[in-house]
């Protein structure tokens, strides 16, 4: 929200300088933290909610026996997850289910996978929908987002917050330079507008 101090107090086009914009991302590196990822790819067997204890055995079983063809060193992942998947958008793509944030898996995936190394299988993994084997296609640790992705955002937040500094400044010379009677009230409006 603009102020009528906003039209009074301007800051220069050139700030910030490129030396402030990088000491402030060096400063905030945490702010811009990307989670650990994974590339990850599956072969997914449902099993149907509310289904009897058959039709579940029947699941674990497929997925116990897919899982030993597919941990088989010269076996081809992406063939069996074309074949076998029950999630066709992943099994259509050889089983790639892409990168995720660790956040967005799945628990009991997130930590049957913490300590698979890339082109490992896992064990058949069991959640709520059904069976999962899953296949480690990568990791990227938790990093920060480059400089040049946040740059814009960092500008901003800089500028914003040297021009309340600056109203601030303003205004405080104001009222030492003019000693007349002040509404307190409205001065601090004037110095801490409302958001």
């Amino acid at each position: 929200m603009r102020t009528r101090l906003h039209f009074r107090v301007r800051l220069p086009e050139s700030y910030p300088s490129d030396k402030e914009i990088e000491d402030a991302y060096a400063a905030n590196r945490d702010r811009f933290m990307v989670p650990r990822q994974y590339h990850l790819a599956q072969i997914f067997i449902a099993e149907p909610a509310g289904s009897d204890p058959a039709a579940a055995k029947a699941a674990e079983a497929k997925a116990r026996d897919i899982s030993r063809k597919a941990r088989d060193k010269k076996a081809d992942f992406a063939a069996l997850a074309a074949a076998n998947s029950d999630d066709k958008a992943s099994g259509g793509h050889g089983g790639d289910a892409g990168w995720a944030p660790e956040s967005q898996i799945v628990p009991e995936i997130r930590k049957a996978i913490q300590g698979l190394s890339d082109n490992e299988v896992s064990d058949p993994i069991h959640t709520g929908a059904g069976w999962h084997i899953v296949e480690m296609l990568g990791t990227r640790p938790a990093q920060p987002k480059p400089l040049d992705q946040v740059r814009q955002s960092l500008i901003a937040s800089l500028r914003q917050q040297k021009m309340a500094q600056t109203e601030q400044a303003y205004v405080s010379g104001l009222l030492a330079k003019n000693h007349a009677a002040i509404n307190e009230i409205a001065a601090d409006k004037l110095i801490q507008p409302s958001k």
